[in-house]
């Protein structure tokens, strides 16, 4: 209980009461350096403090794909993108890959906020009763390789030589 009043910004005993863990995935791409985390929640029992919580949950993510990223590719991940997808919205809250910061789930919170204030607004009801997921894609652009070389088959023949298309020519005179 005292740890948990010390560290405000932890999902501790108190929050649990509040937040069931659906699920959780991660995807990776090692051809591009990519980690796609995801975390599924549903609120049960709103708190007075909903925007809390969700910082909560949304900085635990992050946090949490960054880990997995760095301990799956064994790169930093430079680069971070953000979202929220649940049912009752209409389209996801999304937050562009950036370099991260400490506000980076105070960003993504922000936009979800405006979203869930204007479908209150708008009479279309509370987006926190449905489970939600926070996906999280981390990326590392200085383990990308700087030169690439990208081979195709091109338009070659039977013998080895380019196949072109005959030219032809109608002169009106």
């Amino acid at each position: 209980m005292v740890e948990d009043l010390l560290k405000p910004d932890q999902f501790g005993p108190r929050h649990e009461k509040y937040v069931r863990k659906l699920g959780s995935d991660i995807e990776f791409n090692d051809t591009f350096k990519n980690a796609k985390f995801y975390a599924k929640y549903i609120i049960e029992n709103l708190p007075d403090d909903p925007e809390h919580l969700l910082r909560i949950l949304i900085k635990r993510s992050i946090d949490e794909a960054m880990e997995l990223a760095e301990q799956r590719t064994g790169f930093v991940p430079d680069r971070i993108g953000t979202a929220i997808k649940s049912v009752h919205l209409d389209k996801p809250v999304y937050t562009p890959m950036r370099q991260p910061t400490e506000d980076t789930a105070e960003q993504l919170l922000n936009r979800f906020t405006l979203v869930c204030q204007s479908r209150t607004s708008k009479g279309k009801g509370n987006v926190l009763g449905a489970p939600f997921l926070i996906e999280v894609c981390t990326t590392s652009v200085a383990a990308l390789p700087r030169h690439q070389q990208i081979k195709g088959s091109g338009n070659y023949g039977p013998y080895g030589r380019k196949r072109c298309n005959p030219v032809h020519h109608r002169v009106c005179i």
